[in-house]
């Protein structure tokens, strides 16, 4: 395959360290597992962690997160709603990661996401400060098109926040799984990477990592699965995409493991019959509006993605050599500026955006 060096600019945390993480505890992310074990960067933790807690790390919030967080748990306490707020995914990655973030998932340990943005709306206008929030949107779960989670959508006090209930899944006999209230640790192992399925919790102010793989996944520069890889791509193969969204984003390698189910024919088929084109196309636009949109389309055709991203026609087949007979094409697109490759983002029908700078962090919620 060939080797490509992501754009210059700030999105790069190539030389960037955990920010929130004290030099003295960079030790392999596994301080806190029970009985000290500390998985290498390509073994899969077999002890769970006593405490969630990540010791050591902590996030740095802007005045504007602190009011904002202040005020969910104003609601919390005012309400005696007893429940636990958490942010998911992608914020808490890129702010350990130093990285500006305004994709902010609030995840609630015993009810629905709609269930608490009514609560809040409620609250704000029992108060007078109903201008402090917009009204709130309802995103329904499609399980035909591996779309799970319910979301509560809504804009608060200058941020736009998703609002989603802690989630686990049973299967009966069928493929689709039935959603229920599930606790930190079913969520976390049921998202899309380790990376994505750290949390930070409002209540406590703490960095939880249920996996015991997020932190030093992020130090190890690896992308992976909390759960085996191909039973993760099976519940949401558009997985597959964002796995390499942000391979190339962020410049980390991929596990062998995820390697092989990225490569697996049901992956492939799953891809291309279980998800939208809408969802597919979102996702592309944020390959090649991402750092390095050649190396994220020479892993598509690695993976043997890159006919089903493009839709080739069944009998058309993407040449071996194409990496090499297309090596000025991919030079060019990590070439490219930024507004260029705006303005050659693939059109997604309902004028759905590409996904956010912070990346999502739910796979399946985000």
């Amino acid at each position: 395959m060939l080797a490509h060096r992501p754009r210059g600019g700030s999105e790069n945390p190539r030389s960037r360290g955990l920010v929130g993480l004290p030099r003295s505890e960079h030790r392999g992310g596994g301080v806190w597992m029970l009985g000290g074990e500390i998985p290498g960067p390509y073994k899969r933790a077999k002890t769970m962690p006593e405490s969630a807690a990540v010791p050591g790390l902590s996030i740095s919030l802007t005045p504007e997160e602190s009011a904002l967080f202040a005020l969910l748990m104003e609601v919390v306490r005012h309400l005696k709603l007893g429940c636990v707020l958490r942010v998911a995914g992608g914020w808490v990655r890129d702010k350990i990661m130093g990285l500006p973030s305004s994709d902010i998932d609030i995840a609630i340990d015993d009810q629905m996401g709609k269930d608490f943005a009514d609560h809040l709306l409620n609250h704000l206008e029992a108060t007078g400060r109903k201008e402090k929030m917009g009204s709130i949107g309802v995103i329904k779960s499609n399980p035909d098109q591996s779309k799970h989670l319910e979301t509560a959508t809504a804009r608060v006090m200058g941020f736009e926040l998703d609002f989603v209930n802690l989630r686990a899944e049973e299967y009966t006999d069928t493929r689709i799984p039935v959603m229920r209230i599930g606790t930190a640790l079913e969520d976390a192992e049921r998202r899309d990477l380790t990376i994505n399925a750290l949390f930070y919790n409002i209540n406590s102010e703490c960095v939880e990592d249920y996996t015991g793989l997020g932190i030093q996944d992020l130090q190890a520069r690896l992308i992976r699965t909390p759960l085996p890889p191909l039973r993760t791509l099976t519940d949401d193969p558009l997985r597959a995409l964002r796995a390499i969204r942000f391979c190339s984003r962020f410049g980390f390698e991929v596990a062998p493991d995820l390697q092989e189910a990225l490569r697996d024919p049901a992956t492939v088929e799953s891809l291309n019959t279980k998800v939208s084109r809408e969802r597919v196309y979102t996702e592309l636009n944020g390959m090649l509006n991402g750092p390095a949109p050649g190396h994220a389309l020479c892993m598509l055709f690695e993976f043997g993605l890159l006919p089903v991203v493009f839709q080739c026609p069944p009998d058309a087949t993407v040449p071996p050599t194409w990496p090499s007979s297309s090596y000025s094409l991919i030079q060019a697109c990590d070439r490219l500026t930024p507004s260029t490759l705006s303005s050659l983002s693939v059109p997604v029908p309902g004028g759905a955006p590409p996904p956010p700078a912070g990346g999502g962090g739910g796979g399946g919620g985000g």
